[in-house]
């Protein structure tokens, strides 16, 4: 058979040339082929741009959430430090104030028992109670013995009539406590 067809039309000649179908179908599905590979790339490559931009704001924005957490965080640790600081400063200036008092205790003591002034105390506080006629002095009885070995230098005048010494355990030494009808001296450390 021939590829030409003729037809009876005025005259003229028409010439129409089939192709094989089956190139033809090749041609076409390649073209096809071309055409959905080329579409399918583009969707995957805009898929994936999109997908990548999603997963990078999600990304981010989880980021975000947990820095602003942990800044929150932070800020609570230091907010809590800050009057934890406050409450320690405090509590450590009296604890300075207090070491200081316990350490000045410790030196007071330890001069009076090294060089006891019990005669010098005693004599200062006697002599605020003037006029009285009856005078208790509570003393150490430590002091006492002191006082009993030095009572010759201690009382020259007779300003009282009657001066009577009591040992009390809880007067420390180099202290006394001085008790007559017109007041009192306290003259404890």
């Amino acid at each position: 058979m021939s590829d030409i067809i003729k037809l009876n039309v005025k005259k003229k000649k028409l010439n129409v040339s089939l192709k094989n179908p089956l190139e033809n179908n090749n041609y076409e599905t390649e073209r096809e082929e071309d055409y959905f590979q080329n579409q399918l790339k583009q969707h995957y490559e805009h898929g994936y741009a999109e997908g990548q931009k999603a997963a990078h704001e999600k990304l981010e924005k989880d980021y975000s959430e947990k820095l602003h957490k942990k800044f929150n965080d932070v800020q609570r640790i230091i907010t809590e430090l800050d009057v934890n600081m406050q409450t320690y400063s405090e509590d450590f200036e009296k604890v300075v104030i207090n070491l200081a008092l316990v350490i000045s205790e410790k030196i007071v003591k330890r001069a009076v028992i090294d060089d006891p002034t019990i005669s010098y105390v005693l004599k200062e506080s006697l002599r605020r109670v003037i006029g009285a006629n009856r005078v208790i002095v509570k003393i150490n009885p430590f002091d006492l013995e002191i006082i009993n070995t030095d009572s010759n230098n201690l009382f020259t005048d007779d300003s009282f009539t009657k001066i009577k010494f009591e040992p009390d355990d809880k007067i420390e030494r180099g202290g006394c406590l001085v008790e007559t009808e017109i007041g009192n001296v306290d003259a404890r450390l």
